[in-house]
């Protein structure tokens, strides 16, 4: 029962000697991995993310509610209402577009091609909400704040002229359609004063 006790202690001491014996070269392994980690972290090059939030759909959804809002703009509130609300995910595709890239690589004079350019960009909807975050990463933070910032600009103003394109449309079709709808209630007046 004593030789149990014993025999751990000359483990433990055995160890501690070949520990002594090795204690340069693990000074060495220990001195190499921090150097490396060292001159890995100073060599890699940097690189900056700037992230743009954005709300998908109509922010003003309180204010088209007022009695005086759809006096404002009929035909463009009617478009929205019917056109629904469209989900963060929708807006999140869309913004993956190539037109949209093409478009910030344009405003942006970057030499670069607008599929590059979408490697450099992270697009998501923030879970639960109506946002969307909008990352770009670049080498330096100014240049990468202007990506942001126009990739944000440049979807507002699609998003803003395809709005604008459809209630073209749907102006062009009333203003086709009036003139039809008017002379059918001239005809059916008619009909109606000679029963």
């Amino acid at each position: 029962s004593t030789t149990a006790s014993v025999a751990p202690e000359v483990d433990v001491v055995r160890w501690w000697r070949v520990l002594q014996r090795r204690r340069m070269l693990m000074a060495i392994v220990f001195g190499v991995v921090v150097l490396s980690i060292t001159l890995v972290t100073f060599l890699k090059p940097k690189s900056y993310t700037t992230e743009v939030r954005l709300i998908a759909g109509n922010a003003n959804t309180t204010a088209q509610t007022s009695p005086n809002a759809d006096q404002n703009l009929p035909v463009l509130n009617a478009l929205l209402n019917a056109g629904g609300v469209q989900s963060p995910e929708t807006y999140t595709e869309l913004l993956h577009e190539t037109p949209v890239a093409r478009e910030v690589v344009s405003r942006l004079g970057l030499n670069i091609s607008p599929n590059q350019l979408a490697g450099h960009v992270g697009i998501k909807p923030v879970t639960g909400t109506s946002i969307i975050a909008v990352a770009a990463k670049w080498s330096d933070p100014q240049t990468s704040a202007k990506i942001a910032n126009t990739y944000a600009n440049v979807f507002v103003d699609r998003e803003r002229n395809l709005i604008a394109h459809q209630a073209d449309s749907a102006i062009g079709f009333l203003q086709t359609q009036l003139p039809i709808a008017e002379q059918r209630l001239r005809t059916a007046q008619s009909a109606l004063a000679e029963y």
